[in-house]
């Protein structure tokens, strides 16, 4: 199989990070993020064939966003931004306070009008969301305020529904 020269350099990237990033402190293991899950769901199987056809990753600014799920609130919103992949929207849910109760990723598949929850990183802020080699990757940091925690990288090969911890590198 012939890969592209960008392809290879972010394997190469991802080895090194992997078997490169050891801290000799003791490790906070994260909780494994979650997806809410349920048969009305149809989005995974969208979302895994837009990243395994390279749809681009659009960032929306000064984006407005409605009908948040109950346990989420309108600060928690990351800087007015969403992200647009083919037609489904994504939006970085961060922790303000200790009285958060959920933090992640949210998406939409009505343009904004109702969100659910994609991916929970339980009281971690979501720091990039990216695709490559038709894998979905999501990296976590503790909260802003802890500049010293690790940055630890999930992926997904199923569009969302199922996500593996493969690397954590201390800043």
């Amino acid at each position: 199989m012939k890969r592209s020269i960008p392809s290879i350099i972010f394997c190469l990237f991802t080895l090194l990070f992997v078997f490169g990033c050891q801290s000799s402190e003791p490790k906070k293991t994260p909780p494994p993020p979650s997806t809410e899950t349920n048969s009305s769901n149809d989005y995974f199987s969208t979302l895994q064939s837009l990243i395994a056809s390279d749809e681009p990753f659009v960032t929306l600014t000064d984006f407005e966003i409605n009908n948040l799920p109950r346990d989420v609130s309108s600060d928690q919103f990351q800087a007015k931004t969403a992200i647009q992949i083919g037609s489904l929207l994504f939006a970085f849910i961060d922790q303000i306070d200790t009285e958060v109760k959920w933090t992640g990723i949210l998406i939409s598949t009505d343009n904004g009008g109702t969100w659910k929850k994609f991916f929970t990183s339980e009281g971690q802020d979501v720091e990039s969301f990216f695709a490559a080699d038709g894998i979905l990757y999501v990296d976590i940091m503790p909260d802003l305020n802890d500049y010293r925690g690790p940055i630890t990288r999930y992926e997904s090969t199923d569009g969302g529904k199922k996500w593996t911890q493969i690397a954590e590198m201390t800043l």
